[in-house]
């Protein structure tokens, strides 16, 4: 999308002007499609609304035209709502699409086609017509890179250069990436991509297998700071935190209530991050599954009004 609105552009400040409006766009559907999301998830209470309300008075999302992140929130919400619909074949394509934005999604896409569908034949069909979309990209990695992986093959790569001894002592940066390392890059030219990564894997296992105590403690920093970012961007870091706070408090209430909502949540939130506990937190790395909490923040916010007489209009 972006290549072509480049190629479009008639100069570089159009392009990023271009690029900022659209970001901006998606921003605004992000937040219509959690209202509608809500209304299906939680029909005839007040929740929707303070979900809504939550999503734009607190400081959540950059406005990073870079970075994919607010794609991704977009288009998990739309596609539960085409799950929640039952439209098979919309959901597969854009399970698909999501799956190529970032391979993770897996652990999001799947428990929502369990948990609408319930049976085995639509959520099979939804995630085969994902796989399908992906197969070409997987084709052209077995031909340039003679191998099968998952989409991506960086993970080795990743999780050298944020878990070492500089990492534990908050230095950072002492095991060089090859973009921004002349030398490193020479060595993907001459080893190859999947052998080099296949190499840092191997590094990064010995360390972890070498420093399980500063492992463990990294991993510890690294949880607590995906869920209360307290040390990220002001303020956007603080209104994570806080909405993290609240949802605690919304997922309870979905439990006590019965929700059968809250257990594909409460898996999407267990199985997506962990990945994400072993490298370096950047907020973007959140935003693919904030929503979620800001559903379970409304729910709980929606309960606390209708308690006080209130009721929705």
């Amino acid at each position: 999308l972006r290549a072509g609105i480049y190629r479009a552009a008639w100069d570089e400040e159009y392009f990023r002007f271009i690029a900022l409006v659209l970001t901006i766009l998606v921003h605004l559907l992000n937040v219509l499609l959690l209202f509608l999301l809500a209304r299906k998830l939680f029909p005839d209470s007040l929740s929707p609304y303070c979900a809504v309300a939550l999503a734009v008075a607190a400081p959540l999302y950059q406005v990073i035209p870079a970075a994919e992140a607010i794609y991704i929130s977009a288009g998990l919400l739309a596609f539960w709502l085409l799950a929640r619909s039952r439209r098979v074949v919309p959901c597969g394509l854009l399970g698909g699409l999501l799956l190529l934005f970032n391979p993770s999604l897996l652990a999001i896409v799947a428990p929502i086609a369990a948990y609408e569908w319930k049976r085995v034949k639509p959520v099979s069909e939804v995630l085969l017509l994902a796989f399908l979309v992906i197969a070409p990209w997987q084709i052209r990695n077995y031909q340039v890179f003679h191998k099968i992986f998952f989409i991506r093959d960086n993970l080795g790569l990743e999780l050298d250069v944020y878990n070492n001894d500089c990492e534990v002592a908050g230095t950072g940066e002492c095991v060089p990436h090859p973009m921004l390392s002349a030398v490193e890059r020479a060595k993907v030219a001459q080893m190859g991509e999947v052998s080099y990564n296949g190499m840092r894997m191997q590094h990064a296992l010995a360390w972890f297998r070498t420093h399980p105590g500063m492992a463990a403690r990294l991993t510890a920093r690294r949880i607590a700071g995906f869920w209360f970012p307290l040390s990220a961007v002001s303020p956007y870091g603080y209104g994570i935190a806080a909405i993290t706070a609240v949802s605690l408090w919304g997922f309870w209430r979905l439990l006590r209530d019965r929700m059968a909502v809250v257990w594909p949540m409460l898996a999407i939130v267990a199985v997506y991050p962990p990945v994400y506990y072993l490298v370096r937190f950047d907020l973007r790395y959140r935003y693919s599954i904030l929503w979620i909490s800001i559903l379970a923040a409304g729910y709980g916010a929606g309960r606390v009004l209708e308690a006080c007489g209130l009721r929705p209009g």
